[in-house]
């Protein structure tokens, strides 16, 4: 069949469906999700356009909730990720595209895709929270095959280029905020945790931040001449922002990804050097700060012994024991399919007051209720956790497939690296960057329940698209797909 004819059929099936959910709904919407589709159909020639729209919402789309009617905002998510299954359904239909080098992820992914879907029907499930529960926990898989098939392979500065923006527009509102010259509104503005960015929390700055530095270092070790000097002047600057978040956990995570890089890089002497210099400043700084603000009190060893023995000693690895070694007998299909998904320890779960998120998640919220659980945050005792989110929803054999997926993304990036196949300074400094991102959120998975959270999960998908095809091989041909292993 022509794929003109095969073009024209989706498009009158895709407005078909728009009539018929009209008719159901009555809902104007529906027109404005076919509008947004169609817009989406016609920037199929201007992928990297739209990559870039979608990453600067990412950035902006928590505070722009706090500014534009909600009549704008409350179905932006749902409009992009029609948008992006628009352009995959053409691509497919004109040039039967299909994503490079992951084939097995693939299989892997469909088979996590249908286990949750019988997971719901077994658990009584399937309603509209299942669409909730896989746009929460799999629309960042959707961003990573949408970029992996539209974006070419090449011209890696416009990548690089897209983190710093995106970088940027926390730097300037919280710079803005913090010389009271940022109108938006911040309800943390005045406390510790001002540095929000435009996202939902300082801490997701943070996170984001070390990635960041973690290629501006790559750039200061491959570049040369004004690229190795305006990397180190922009890595000072996120440093102070990274700072300024107040995050003190994303200090010692940005201290290990750091370590890491030196290690990979060869970097023997910056490592010893550096550990010279961060026990030095530490030591200063908290001995100077302790006694004169709350953040000293935060980063005093006083502070960081109590904390680390409400860690080991308290709420969170008690959840960790319950959640496996109790929560299996409340869930009758548990150790085929979980507990069933939006039933436990997912934030759909927890917000519906689910029978078992009850009992095992939502108890420490009414204990604590208008109470601080620790000095400086609760990360070390909060009790709910990504990797508990998936634990306790799609059983063992999901939990494994899940963070398969993820560890892969990890190994292939780091495989690719260390065998030479990135010859493009932009493309080895992604690859560092995107290796601290990595542990920088694997850490925070063990520790709190962000993985709902579209900025930080699109983010590692999205820089995982980028370098999944090495692209231009180092003799300047186009890279084969020697990926290790699962490809």
């Amino acid at each position: 069949m022509n794929y003109k004819l095969r073009e024209a059929l989706f498009l009158f099936s895709f407005i078909l469906l728009g009539l018929v959910m009209f008719a159901v709904t009555k809902s104007i919407l529906v027109w404005a999700f076919l509008a947004v589709a169609m817009m989406g159909i016609i920037m199929v020639g201007n992928p990297k356009v739209l990559l870039l729209i979608y990453w600067i919402y990412l950035n902006v789309y928590p505070l722009a909730k706090e500014v534009v009617p909600s009549i704008i905002t409350q179905w932006s998510d749902e409009a992009f990720i029609v948008m992006m299954l628009g352009i995959l359904a053409m691509r497919y239909i004109r040039f039967r595209e299909v994503p490079p080098g992951c084939r097995t992820m693939t299989r892997v992914l469909w088979f996590l895709i249908g286990l949750v879907f019988i997971s719901a029907i077994l658990t009584g499930g399937v309603n509209f929270y299942l669409v909730m529960y896989y746009s929460h926990y799999f629309r960042c898989f959707l961003v990573f095959y949408f970029a992996l098939i539209v974006l070419p392979r090449e011209n890696y500065r416009f990548y690089y280029k897209m983190l710093i923006v995106g970088a940027f527009i926390h730097i300037i509102l919280n710079a803005g905020w913090y010389v009271g010259a940022n109108p938006l509104p911040n309800p943390k503005l005045g406390g510790p945790d001002f540095a929000r960015g435009g996202v939902e929390g300082c801490n997701y700055v943070a996170y984001f931040t070390v990635g960041v530095l973690g290629v501006l270092f790559g750039l200061i070790v491959f570049g040369s001449g004004r690229k190795k000097l305006a990397a180190a002047a922009l890595f000072g600057i996120m440093l102070i922002q990274l700072y300024f978040t107040f995050t003190i956990h994303a200090y010692f995570i940005f201290a290990a990804a750091m370590a890491a890089l030196m290690i990979i890089t060869r970097n023997y002497r910056a490592l010893i050097a550096g550990a010279v210099l961060l026990t030095m400043l530490y030591t200063g700084f908290s001995a100077i700060q302790a006694q004169q603000s709350e953040v000293g009190k935060m980063v005093s060893s006083k502070n960081l012994e109590k904390r680390w023995e409400r860690f080991m000693q308290g709420t969170k690895l008690e959840s960790y024991r319950r959640s496996i070694v109790e929560l299996p007998r409340d869930a009758k299909y548990f150790w085929l399919v979980g507990a069933g998904p939006g039933k436990a320890g997912s934030v759909i779960g927890r917000e519906t007051r689910q029978p078992i998120a009850e009992k095992y998640y939502n108890w420490m919220r009414k204990a604590v209720s208008g109470q601080r659980i620790s000095l400086g945050g609760s990360i070390t005792t909060g009790i709910v956790t990504a990797l508990l989110t998936i634990w306790s929803e799609m059983g063992p054999i999901g939990f494994v497939l899940y963070w398969w997926l993820w560890g892969y993304a990890l190994y292939r990036i780091y495989n690719q690296y260390s065998r030479n196949m990135y010859c493009d300074p932009y493309q080895n400094a992604l690859a560092l960057g995107f290796v601290a991102y990595a542990v920088t959120m694997f850490g925070i998975f063990a520790l709190a329940p962000l993985l709902h959270v579209a900025f930080l999960t699109n983010a590692f998908w999205l820089w995982a698209a980028i370098l999944w095809v090495p692209g231009l091989s180092c003799s300047g041909k186009p890279a084969k797909n020697t990926a290790p292993h699962y490809a």
